[in-house]
């Protein structure tokens, strides 16, 4: 309580007249050597500042690289 009381005056601010949000994913199908799974990626913008960005292993091992890429959508829109 004593942090947010502290920064309570902190804030994001977007200057542009036009605010878009914007995601991008990405995927490497079976990039790790020990297990197989790939590994999903994403990020999300809004103007020109990220506001939140992952990059995380697959629970599932996918079997091609559009699904991959179909998993990591999935997770990344989560």
């Amino acid at each position: 309580m004593r942090y947010l009381h502290g920064t309570i005056h902190h804030c994001l601010k977007y200057d542009s007249k036009e605010v878009k949000l914007i995601g991008l994913i990405d995927s490497d199908w079976g990039g790790s050597e020990t297990d197989g799974r790939s590994t999903t990626g994403g990020c999300f913008s809004m103007g020109v500042a990220m506001i939140s960005w992952m990059s995380r292993k697959q629970d599932p091992i996918s079997l091609s690289s559009a699904e991959a890429e179909y998993v990591a959508a999935c997770e990344v829109g989560k």
